[in-house]
């Protein structure tokens, strides 16, 4: 959710203040890096026990949060490259309609473009 809150904000334009999505994305990826790298500096000065399982926890967390942006980003040069697409198959005269489509995301599933399973 912190993802979707400060970096995407999915309901929002792709540029925000002024700021693309990836100008927000370094932004919000630096600061996850450097107050993680303060935890983990202060969790060996202080030769804690649980440092092995905090560091298990934040690598699983930064590859979360790097493949949420990831996704994220792409879906929006797909976007992006199916708007031009349709524009240019508009102005060449051609029909568009088997292109016609939402971007792909790892994180869903459209079971209904699936095709079934012959018998």
């Amino acid at each position: 959710q912190i993802v979707e809150q400060k970096v995407i904000k999915v309901q929002t334009p792709s540029k925000q203040n002024g700021r693309s999505m990836k100008k927000r994305a370094q932004e919000f990826l630096l600061k996850w890096s450097f107050f993680g790298a303060r935890v983990m500096h202060n969790l060996t000065l202080n030769n804690a026990r649980c440092f092995g399982s905090f560091h298990l926890i934040r690598m699983l967390l930064d590859e979360y949060l790097l493949l949420a942006v990831e996704t994220q980003f792409y879906n929006e040069k797909e976007t992006e490259l199916q708007n031009a697409l349709e524009k240019h198959m508009k102005t060449a005269g051609a029909g568009s309609k088997a292109l016609a489509g939402t971007p792909s995301s790892c994180f869903l599933a459209n079971r209904s473009s699936i095709p079934p399973r012959p018998p």
